[in-house]
């Protein structure tokens, strides 16, 4: 024999009373005929002091809300409406169904207080993360790998070159964002952190819509379900790292130049490996040029990132500066100088006409330098850098790049002194004295040239 549901010879009202909704019945001049033990917890009046009463004795404050307004409406258009997320007291929220009857209005109120509590709770979770990673730059993606689809937060956006809202969602339109050599390295770097079940970092570069290139690093994690324990999204967060990598470039270049100054004694060669050490890591162009007895300046070398630039070069090494160049000034005043923007104006005023004018523009110079070698005293020389995408050096770019011109001023006068003294035993040796020669390194007024 099956067994009977003990609920089956309940009245209507004794159910109506061990539910968890609330129930409210309203005639049509608004009386309460109706009121369930939950419709009292949610309202927070007892029933005896509700039935009989009007919902304006009961809530006159409210008359002109819009809880009213909608029942007025549903009462007048015999329309069942629902109203979700609504706030029937302090602390407490409700789902409500309005719902139309011959006798009135019936009130079915579902406490949603907890759910709402929870939603506020995850809200103020994701408000203080986004806080955080905007404070930290970081950018949030995610991507559904059952679905193939990226999420991108508006700061994920921004890292990677587009405006808000723009991103497709697609990997194809992820793709077309990343720097074609990185690619590769994106797709291994994906499938270890999914294989290997551990955090996953990659360095990758992208390309902006002004085909700017700037270093993004990456931290992703997998999400696997928790019953079959595939891997269901990826997700992680994404910062710039441009001033890192622009720090590891200068450091290499300084490596770079500080190895090469002590190589060799041949001044004019070990400057012009240093300006070529220079591209691209801390230039886009380098120049070492030297100061003649005269005032003028006679460029010993050029270098361009892009090979293509060549001919640029060319014209550069077959114009040395004007008079109104910033190294004329340097010879006289040897202080660095910064260029942090290279204008239109500066062209016009370092160009020696019109067609050098056009080379010069055709470099889309945007940020220089010009740095002194002093050697004794004296301004021997000097190195220009300069950059040509949307970079612009900085006082500590500046800074950087006195140290390395300090670094070639010894070396420089290592390999004058040596000169020097190779000379002087040389006639000391063609003299036929027998005497023993002792040389002095001069502390000033050694000729530069």
């Amino acid at each position: 024999m099956s067994e009977v549901d003990p609920y089956l010879d309940l009245p209507i009202s004794k159910i109506f009373e061990l539910t968890n909704t609330g129930i409210i019945q309203l005639d049509k001049e608004w009386r309460y005929t109706y009121v369930n033990q939950s419709a009292e917890k949610i309202l927070g009046v007892a029933c005896n002091k509700l039935l009989g009463k009007t919902i304006w004795e009961i809530f006159p404050q409210d008359k002109l809300s819009p809880f009213f307004e909608t029942c007025f409406y549903a009462m007048k258009e015999k329309q069942t409406i629902t109203l979700k997320d609504h706030c029937s007291n302090p602390g407490t929220w409700v789902d409500i169904i309005i719902h139309p009857t011959s006798e009135g209005l019936k009130l079915i109120f579902n406490d949603v207080t907890s759910i709402k509590n929870e939603k506020l709770k995850l809200q103020t979770t994701f408000d203080r993360l986004e806080v955080a990673t905007a404070a930290a730059r970081l950018g949030v993606w995610e991507w559904d790998i059952v679905e193939n689809k990226f999420y991108w937060d508006d700061q994920c956006q921004r890292l990677i070159g587009l405006i808000t809202g723009t991103f497709k969602g697609t990997l194809k339109h992820y793709r077309s964002l990343v720097h074609p050599e990185d690619w590769p390295r994106i797709k291994i770097s994906s499938k270890k952190a999914i294989d290997s079940r551990r955090m996953g970092d990659i360095e990758y570069r992208c390309i902006h819509p002004d085909q700017s290139i700037h270093w993004l690093k990456s931290h992703a994690r997998t999400i696997y379900d928790p019953e079959t324990l595939a891997p269901i999204r990826l997700t992680g967060v994404i910062e710039n790292i441009d001033a890192t990598k622009q720090l590891e470039s200068d450091l290499r270049f300084v490596a770079n130049a500080s190895r090469t100054l002590t190589s060799s004694l041949n001044y004019k060669e070990t400057l012009s490996k240093v300006a070529s050490f220079a591209v691209p890591d801390f230039a886009d162009i380098a120049i070492f040029e030297l100061f003649d007895e005269g005032g003028g300046v006679e460029r010993i070398s050029a270098f361009h990132k892009d090979p293509a630039y060549a001919w640029q070069m060319e014209q550069l090494l077959l114009n040395p500066p004007t008079k109104g160049h910033p190294l004329h000034k340097l010879k006289k005043v040897p202080k660095a100088f910064l260029q942090q923007v290279v204008t239109e104006s500066f062209l016009n005023k370092i160009a020696h006409n019109k067609e050098h004018l056009k080379v010069l523009r055709s470099l889309s110079p945007n940020s220089c330098m010009f740095v002194p070698l002093i050697v004794m005293g004296q301004t021997f020389g000097a190195l220009t850098f300069i950059t040509c995408d949307r970079r612009s050096y900085i006082p500590s770019d500046l800074v950087l790049a006195e140290d390395v011109a300090n670094r070639a001023s010894q070396a420089i006068t290592h390999a004058l002194h040596f000169e020097l003294k190779t000379e002087t035993l040389s006639k000391h040796d063609d003299s036929g004295e027998t005497e023993p020669f002792h040389y002095t390194a001069p502390s000033e007024g050694l000729r530069l040239h």
